[in-house]
């Protein structure tokens, strides 16, 4: 039997805890001990006693979508996953619906990277493998240190670190292109502006043009009205003079 604080290695390996661990047995051909953990004395647990669903007191629910798609992405993505998930499921059930969940979630995160487009999905499928992947090489160095596995962890955090930056690489693009958008969007808009301002003004002209005609129209109209009333040969001198000239 080997003796080991699982509480330990689930302090330094990360999300994928119970996987790890697991993990970590199985391949280094630990199995026969996982199967006597399961008898006898209790097995340090691989989560921690409060481990919960939302109400603090059930674990969360195991839908079979999720179970689907966790499956899924391990066999497709991490198959060194699959042989650990597949002895969960039979000897450690509330672990199992833990590893599922997480692999559901990772799942969703996915998805929402591949609607940003086939780059961001590509570069976050690649991290979570290799994430996986030094998740397991910490568990398995941390039951048996080997100098392979430790190569190994060097080669996969170089990997990491590679592709965090493709990942930031491809932020700062879509930075830009974004930038570029509004940049072009701005354009327009002051374009927009522009023209608003081109036909404001003609508005302002043709109604000043259109003031002052009915202006000019209504002062002739009053002169011919005013001029109209009393015509040159009515007014009372002129009449004076008219009946001289008779004379």
């Amino acid at each position: 039997m080997i003796a080991i604080d699982l509480r330990l290695v689930l302090g330094v390996c990360g999300p994928s805890l119970c996987l790890s661990v697991a993990f970590g047995f199985l391949t280094e051909g630990f199995s026969a001990d996982l199967r006597d953990m399961g008898k006898g004395t209790p097995a340090t647990p691989l989560l921690a006693a409060n481990d919960s669903g939302p109400n603090g007191n059930q674990p969360a629910a195991l839908s079979e979508s999720s179970e689907l798609s966790g499956l899924d992405l391990a066999r497709q993505h991490l198959p060194e996953l699959v042989p650990v998930l597949e002895y969960l499921r039979s000897k450690e059930p509330d672990r199992y619906r833990k590893a599922i969940l997480d692999l559901d979630r990772a799942v969703k995160r996915l998805e929402l990277q591949r609607r940003r487009g086939q780059a961001f999905f590509d570069v976050a499928l690649r991290q979570w493998q290799v994430r996986g992947k030094i998740d397991l090489i910490k568990a398995r160095l941390k039951v048996r240190p080997t100098a392979k596995d430790r190569d190994s962890l060097l080669v996969e955090m170089s990997r990491f670190r590679e592709i965090e930056l493709d990942r930031l690489e491809l932020e700062r693009e879509s930075v830009r292109q974004r930038e570029r958008i509004a940049s072009q969007r701005l354009t327009q808009a002051a374009q927009v502006v522009d023209r608003l301002k081109q036909q404001a003004r003609e508005l302002d002209l043709a109604i000043d043009n259109l003031t002052h005609r009915e202006l000019e129209d209504h002062s002739s109209e009053h002169f011919d009205v005013v001029g109209g009333g009393v015509s040159s040969d009515d007014h009372p001198k002129a009449k004076g003079q008219n009946a001289q000239q008779i004379k």
